[in-house]
């Protein structure tokens, strides 16, 4: 998980920086490894953006947490910002929080 907060700590220096596109990607970044660490455990291997996104919806069904999917939508702005740079920087911000909550939920499953 030494990525995940790698992305973390890069993705905020950057947003101080004002790079918000490349910022952006790094907190997207941290949410997909997070993602695909709890599909590890689960036994299951995820290539795909399709893939994050399908299992995220699975896995906030399983868990009777609606929540889960609707901080994955709000987080995967941020990977289409990195693409498409169209993100205000309050938006980014909120997005970015979102991203940690996220995060911070699906680490609490690895425990």
């Amino acid at each position: 998980m030494s990525l995940v907060k790698e992305f973390l700590e890069e993705g905020e220096r950057l947003l101080q920086q004002g790079r918000l596109m490349q910022a952006s990607e790094k907190f997207w970044g941290a949410v997909a490894q997070m993602v695909k660490a709890v599909a590890a455990k689960e036994g299951m291997e995820l290539e795909t953006h399709r893939d994050l996104r399908k299992f995220m919806n699975h896995l906030a069904k399983v868990r009777g947490e609606i929540k889960l999917a609707k901080l994955f939508a709000e987080a995967n702005y941020l990977h289409r910002n990195f693409h498409e740079g169209e993100l205000l920087q309050e938006m980014i911000k909120a997005y970015v929080t979102s991203a940690k909550e996220l995060i911070s939920m699906l680490w609490s499953y690895l425990a």
